[in-house]
């Protein structure tokens, strides 16, 4: 009856890992595709510094700001337009609340905060060759 047992056990064990396999499999396979936003995108955000960002934008990128406009600008426009927003606030504080990736682009959304001012980013990055690219950047209020 031991014998039975221990046959019935790696039975039911060998039925789980095949099950898995395919899961374990995806997994792997997704991992191929994440990647996070740029360390160096983060910083140029929290410093306000509007030309280190430029160098991380699309040809063309959609951005909406708060007032509710939204246009899609070339990549000098978008700096421009970057430069008044970031230097409109002191001491920018930004912190990433939740990233998805969705190959071959990633959803980063985050807060910045700075002299009584709170907004909410959303930054759609996609993957070129080796470089990561904002192709659109969304700037929504919200309540301190």
């Amino acid at each position: 009856m031991k014998n039975f047992s221990k046959t019935y056990i790696t039975y039911i064990i060998g039925i789980i890992a095949y099950c898995l396999t395919p899961c374990i499999n995806a997994q792997n396979t997704e991992t191929e595709w994440q990647y996070t936003m740029p360390v160096s995108i983060y910083e140029s955000i929290s410093a306000g510094n509007a030309a280190q960002l430029a160098v991380h934008l699309n040809n063309t990128v959609e951005i909406t700001m708060p007032q509710g406009t939204s246009h899609i600008y070339s990549k000098k426009q978008a700096e421009v337009i970057l430069l008044e927003y970031l230097s409109s606030i002191v001491n920018p504080q930004f912190t990433i609340e939740h990233e998805r990736n969705m190959p071959p682009s990633t959803l980063t959304i985050g807060s910045i905060k700075g002299n009584g001012i709170q907004h909410r980013l959303f930054i759609l990055t996609q993957k070129h060759d080796d470089t990561i690219l904002i192709h659109q950047l969304r700037v929504e209020e919200t309540n301190l």
